[in-house]
């Protein structure tokens, strides 16, 4: 009685054929995912800079307008008047950065009562 063992050529080749199929699918996938997660911790510490910011304002009131800690760039301003609920003070922090060719930014705006210590 014959017995096989091992694979035929056509097996093999099914097989190659498949994988050739299926890795740049996940090639693509890990790119993404990649690009993705780069995109957050850029956005995250990003975030984190604005809070900084508003913290540093709100504590001590002596912080530049404009600034830089690379990749980013920030900027505050406040805000009083029509706009604003009497009795507050609006701050606001823009923090900007270039992401694969792109502006990307994060904006926190925050209130503070006048006169509040």
């Amino acid at each position: 009685m014959y017995k096989d063992k091992g694979f035929t050529l056509v097996e093999i080749l099914l097989v190659l054929a498949t994988l050739a199929l299926l890795l740049p699918i996940f090639l693509l996938v890990a790119t993404h995912t990649v690009n993705a997660n780069n995109e957050a911790r850029l956005r995250s510490g990003a975030v984190l800079l604005a809070e900084g910011i508003v913290e540093s304002l709100l504590a001590s009131g002596e912080l530049p307008v404009s600034g830089q800690l690379p990749p980013y760039r920030w900027q505050w301003q406040t805000r009083t008047g029509a706009t604003v609920p009497e009795g507050l003070v609006e701050i606001e922090v823009l923090v900007t950065w270039e992401y694969r060719g792109r502006q990307q930014q994060v904006q926190l705006v925050t209130y503070q009562q006048v006169g509040h210590e």
